[in-house]
């Protein structure tokens, strides 16, 4: 959540009527404005699929 206590428009994962397909074109758009004013950019991905569920839950409660 922002600092606001909303949900910033750039999050994809579990927002209501969002899609990776969205979030692909929303990079893909960046990219190519990018290229176009000669700018370069890099692009880190991170696949943590699977990490909730070996998440310590507590601990996660507990700083929340």
């Amino acid at each position: 959540m922002g600092a606001n206590g909303q949900i910033p428009p750039q999050q994809y994962v579990f927002t209501t009527a969002k899609s990776t397909a969205d979030e692909i074109n929303v990079v893909m758009e960046f990219v190519c404005r990018g290229r176009k004013l000669g700018i370069k950019c890099c692009l880190v991905a991170l696949d943590i699929a699977g990490d909730f569920n070996n998440a310590w839950h507590p601990g996660i409660l507990a700083r929340l």
